[in-house]
């Protein structure tokens, strides 16, 4: 067999096959057929090779350092600060140590659900135990769990409870409980 055949060979499936990985990753990458005769020069081949190794390792390492975060850890953290109107998924991802988008996609893959939706939900819970167990200002009440504005924090209820925080405590605090 000719040599130039053998390293045509060689590189072509070295290179697909890192391609492939990374295309597992969520990439792009174009696959490697052949390589003209021409282009055979043996550094630009191995820079090649070199630099989609480099790609895989940096993909494998992100992967690994997503696997180490522990949900439950993240998932604290939220319930420590939700009251804080900064709490944001892009404070979580530095907390963590992630980028903006693994982050984004490791919490959904984890929870089944958005950071935004899962945070609404824990500061609406909290929000509906202080309509209903008290006599605090519908401000004040926003203030608490993370909202500057009583306007947005109404609006934020009423489209996923139905009713306004007024009208749900007059409704449940005369029932003397919440609805979970």
């Amino acid at each position: 067999m000719n040599r130039i055949f053998i390293l045509n060979i060689i590189f072509t499936n070295t290179y697909n096959v890192l391609v492939k990985s990374l295309n597992k990753f969520g990439m792009n990458e174009e696959y490697c057929y052949v390589v003209p005769e021409k282009d055979l020069n043996i550094n630009e081949l191995a820079k090649k090779l070199f630099d989609k190794g480099n790609k895989v390792t940096e993909h494998l390492l992100k992967k690994r350092k997503m696997e180490q975060i522990e949900i439950s850890k993240v998932l604290h953290f939220i319930d420590e600060h939700y009251c804080e109107e900064s709490l944001s998924l892009q404070r979580l991802a530095d907390e963590f140590n992630l980028s903006y988008s693994n982050f984004s996609r490791f919490f959904k893959q984890q929870t089944g659900e958005g950071f935004v939706e899962y945070l609404e939900k824990i500061r609406l819970k909290k929000a509906k135990r202080l309509l209903a167990e008290g006599n605090e200002a519908i401000k004040s009440i926003a203030n608490q769990i993370g909202y500057s504005n009583p306007n947005s924090f109404t609006r934020l209820f009423k489209k996923a409870e139905g009713i306004t925080p007024g009208n749900y405590r007059k409704l449940y605090a005369t029932k003397g409980k919440t609805e979970e």
